[in-house]
């Protein structure tokens, strides 16, 4: 079974990390920059998308639900991050079979018209 991390609404396993990154966001303590390790398929991705969910729902209609540890699939930030039209958030991420991001400078060849 392969079930992308964007689409997991339920979080295992990783309540109690989830709860302490969320505790720090709610007291104004987040850092900067959080850095997630562990082996492919751990969780990492879906612990990020679950608190990036949390974060943007906050103030919206069916917020993210802390207490399940769930997305509503309701949820407005959900949906367009999910479509990948959400104003805050974009993805960056390697390109399959690649083990770097690569950066692409743009010029007047490569700009399709």
């Amino acid at each position: 079974m392969n079930i992308k991390p964007i689409l997991q609404t339920k979080l295992y396993g990783l309540n109690l990390i989830f709860n302490e990154i969320a505790n720090l966001s709610n007291f104004n303590k987040l850092p900067n920059k959080i850095l997630l390790r562990g082996s492919k398929g751990s969780g990492k991705s879906t612990l990020a998308y679950h608190f990036i969910n949390y974060i943007f729902s906050i103030n919206e209609n069916h917020p993210y639900n802390i207490k399940l540890n769930e997305i509503s699939v309701q949820n407005n930030s959900f949906k367009l991050i999910k479509n990948g039209s959400h104003p805050n958030f974009h993805l960056i991420d390697l390109i399959e079979d690649k083990k770097n991001i690569e950066t692409l400078t743009l010029t007047t060849s490569n700009i399709s018209k």
